[in-house]
């Protein structure tokens, strides 16, 4: 194996690639942020001789993850699609300048994105249209639809499709 690249998601969402904390002889040790006890986080490995490695189950005993060979085939992140509309919570937050607002769709559906203020008044409208299933990405720089910089505060971004409505809170700071 030339090189692998151990990624996670949390309930179906985007993919995220770890890097290892410390390593023990031919065991790797690896830290992901915490999530809620009810999400359904899985693991992976890719590898760049197409090996597919899946997470099969934590030790109870220890707490560790074990990985085994689920499959061999041409396997990218980028060609999966989730199987839920979500819209995860923006990173970084709070910011400063910049956040990134990770959503996926299933199948093709209109999607919409909307920044609100506090008062529930609508600031940016970051996505408007028709999206192919896949995983995505939206960038906000704090800005309004006139490319002016907003006070720091509590913002409000909104996701709304034929399937889901949902909405994150995102604090803007100085």
């Amino acid at each position: 194996m030339a090189y692998d690249s151990p990624a996670y998601r949390a309930d179906g969402g985007t993919f995220y690639y770890v890097t290892n904390d410390s390593v023990s002889g031919v065991t790797y040790y690896y830290t992901i942020p915490d999530h809620p006890s009810y999400t359904l986080i899985e693991f992976y490995l890719f590898s760049q001789d197409s090996s597919l490695w899946q997470n099969v189950g934590m030790d109870p005993a220890s707490g560790y993850y074990t990985f085994t060979v689920t499959s061999i085939e041409e396997y990218k992140p980028q060609d999966l699609i989730p199987d839920h509309v979500f819209l995860s919570q923006n990173r970084p937050n709070p910011f400063a300048r910049n956040t990134q607002i990770e959503y996926g769709v299933p199948r093709s559906m209109a999607v919409e994105i909307v920044i609100y203020n506090a008062a529930g008044q609508r600031i940016s409208t970051l996505v408007d249209g028709v999206k192919s299933p896949g995983f995505y990405k939206a960038n906000w720089q704090g800005l309004d639809d006139y490319g002016r910089r907003l006070a720091e505060g509590v913002y409000f971004v909104r996701m709304t499709t034929d399937e889901l409505t949902d909405t994150k809170k995102l604090i803007l700071i100085k």
